[in-house]
């Protein structure tokens, strides 16, 4: 028992500090499900699973509205409470990043902080004024909105920026760690531009706004605009299992893909308001997903080259159907996971999306033989360990040159829908050079 909860304090630590963490979420949750049926009033239940933010840097400020918690969650029909059951609700989308609370003083923000320990939170004001100068100030019809209060909400990185910001950090592992890393950092870099904030609800407010979830949503439309605030339905209705499943998987297809998520929110319109402190509680419960998965025997593994000249390994494999679409490739992680595990060729894996769009290898079944690479392909030089990675040291390699230019380009010209595979062809014909595609 004290090693299942050290391991659960290690990870959840790990992950709230700088955004690393030995588990994958699926490994995280099978662990606290085995740590519920041996201990279910067990104190790592509570919000952080064992997170001391006294570890942590930063500057601590406690909750002003009461216990920022976390959801109960539910994957079956089965274990979804009755009171959400042959009655209108409410469905948004979880995001998966770090949460956030916005504090207000008549419309203007004057604190913004993480969720911590539900109790505590770090200060993040100037990185979220950095994220997104949208909600230094609410305003609506072209007047502050005298509102007095707390929104809650989450930062999070999409795919298309992850995929930006991995070409700059080949180490990182997904949005979610990446923006946990990015949040509990001592400075503010240009990656936090990669960042985005979505709000989805009040949860504390000192005037007289109506903060019915129906009336919260619509007023957070209006204050931020659509794009800032939580995908949602109104108007979900759970008669029996099979509509309750159907209407799951309508929301997972029309919501997932831009951001990183890990299932749904099932929330009643009504609110309860603390007239002691104003606070505001809604009765909500999350909905995950249980991830797919399939087995599948590797093709190859495909070594593709960084910015930074690390060798990046993907795993080709003979295509699977995975949660509705045809998956040919996946996450090889680093050099030392495919030396570790012996994975090459004949090789058979078991592979998951759990939420995410590039699939990830949960577990090796059967290995072969590892199947590294020895020189950068780009110029041939001998690759060098590093860490975990294989890395080219040759700063004339032209996979340097090119990522140089590319990132160059981002800066100085950023185009949209401007690939570059286009960019670099451009370049060849423009100046008759060695680039290569």
């Amino acid at each position: 028992m004290s090693k299942l909860e050290n391991i659960i304090k290690k990870a959840s630590q790990d992950y709230y500090s700088n955004g690393t963490s030995e588990l994958t979420d699926p490994e995280f949750d099978a662990l606290l499900e085995i740590l519920r049926k041996q201990d279910p009033d067990n104190p790592l239940f509570s919000v952080g699973h064992g997170y001391d933010i006294t570890k942590v840097a930063g500057t601590k400020v406690a909750h002003k509205y009461g216990t920022v918690s976390s959801l109960t969650k539910c994957r079956t029909w089965d274990e979804l409470k009755s009171e959400f059951k042959c009655t209108t609700c409410d469905v948004s989308l979880k995001l998966d990043g770090i949460s956030v609370v916005l504090y207000y003083e008549h419309g203007w923000l004057i604190r913004a902080l993480t969720r911590g320990d539900g109790e505590i939170g770090i200060d993040i004001t100037t990185k979220v004024r950095t994220i997104d100068s949208t909600y230094n100030h609410i305003v609506y019809d072209n007047h502050t909105v005298d509102f007095t209060g707390a929104i809650r909400g989450e930062i999070l990185m999409s795919y298309d920026n992850f995929d930006k910001f991995n070409k700059l950090h080949p180490e990182a592992k997904n949005p979610r760690n990446s923006t946990a890393g990015l949040i509990g950092s001592n400075e503010i870099t240009d990656d936090f531009k990669l960042l985005s904030i979505i709000v989805y609800t009040i949860i504390g407010d000192e005037g007289t706004f109506d903060t019915s979830l129906s009336h919260v949503r619509l007023d957070l439309r209006n204050w931020f605009g659509d794009d800032h605030v939580v995908p949602y339905s109104d108007c979900a209705y759970f008669p029996n299992d099979t509509h309750f499943i159907d209407y799951m998987d309508s929301y997972q297809d029309a919501w997932y893909g831009k951001y990183p998520a890990d299932g749904l929110v099932i929330s009643l319109n009504d609110v309860v308001k603390n007239p002691n402190n104003d606070e505001l509680r809604y009765t909500a419960i999350a909905f995950k997903f249980p991830p797919e998965v399939k087995k599948s025997e590797v093709i190859a593994v495909n070594w593709e080259m960084s910015k930074s000249g690390y060798a990046v390994p993907v795993v080709n494999i003979r295509p699977v159907e995975l949660a509705g679409t045809v998956v040919q490739n996946a996450s090889g992680f680093n050099a030392a996971y495919i030396r570790d595990n012996n994975i090459g060729p004949g090789s058979w894996v078991e592979i998951s999306k759990h939420g995410e769009i590039i699939p990830s290898i949960d577990k090796v079944v059967s290995s072969t033989e590892a199947s590294l690479v020895e020189k950068c392909p780009a110029c041939g030089l001998k690759l060098a360990w590093y860490g975990v990675h294989l890395k080219c040291d040759n700063h004339s390699c032209i996979n340097a040159v090119e990522q140089d230019t590319l990132i160059w380009l981002d800066h100085i010209c950023p185009i949209d829908n401007l690939g570059d595979k286009l960019r670099l062809k451009y370049l060849n014909e423009l100046f008759n050079d060695d680039i290569t595609i």
